[in-house]
């Protein structure tokens, strides 16, 4: 039996050709499923999609929130620390944490952090309080005009998926639910009477009515 050289190429060919789609397909893979910065806490995947996530640069409300979520990155804490010590509150390890960057270690970024907290003498709430505060945040946001009610919404919603489901949070569950229906031309059905023409206001009623329920005072 003898052999061409076109027996040898075209089956290398082929097996190049197969190793360069499954070498594009793991990295297209890795790409969809990495964070686009690890989070400093044990899940490598985010818990929240991109659009219920907290607005970037984090409040300290939103920080805690993050946190609770397992959704806090090592870019978060270095925007955090500088947003402080622009306000003038200072530490060593407040210093430390904003020279951080996106690369440096998730593990190591959570220890100065916790230092931090420690030399500002800040007790970091429970994941469930944390949640409330940064609701209340938001909803401070949604009343006083500073947060469009939808953009609001949506990351309240982002609440009621970290709390569980807590029955305090139904509202924003009840109302992201009635505004997909809205988004489709249908009226909204867990939050009745709602329609395309009231929904910011509906919103903003119940930003207010959750303010006068649960708002407590919180660091900035």
């Amino acid at each position: 039996m003898t052999f061409s050289a076109l027996d040898l190429i075209i089956p290398a060919v082929i097996w190049l050709w197969l190793w360069n789609r499954r070498r594009r397909r793991r990295e297209t893979v890795t790409e969809q499923n990495r964070p686009p910065i690890a989070p400093v806490w044990v899940d490598d995947d985010p818990f929240l999609h991109r659009e219920f996530r907290p607005a970037r640069p984090l409040t300290t409300a939103g920080l805690f929130f993050a946190r609770a979520a397992h959704d806090s990155r090592v870019s978060d804490y270095a925007e955090w620390a500088i947003s402080q010590l622009e306000r003038d509150v200072d530490s060593p390890s407040l210093r430390i944490l904003a020279g951080l960057d996106a690369h440096d270690n998730r593990f190591e970024t959570d220890m100065y952090f916790r230092r931090t907290l420690r030399e500002l003498q800040i007790a970091e709430p429970a994941a469930e309080t944390s949640v409330r505060a940064y609701a209340c945040e938001l909803c401070a946001g949604i009343v006083a005009g500073t947060l469009e009610p939808k953009d609001g919404l949506y990351r309240l919603y982002g609440t009621w998926v970290v709390s569980d489901s807590a029955a305090e949070y139904d509202i924003w569950n009840d109302l992201f639910d009635s505004l997909e229906w809205i988004e489709i031309g249908e009226p909204g059905h867990l939050y009745g009477g709602v329609n395309a023409g009231n929904f910011d206001e509906a919103v903003r009623t119940e930003a207010k009515l959750f303010l006068e329920k649960y708002a407590t005072p919180h660091p900035a």
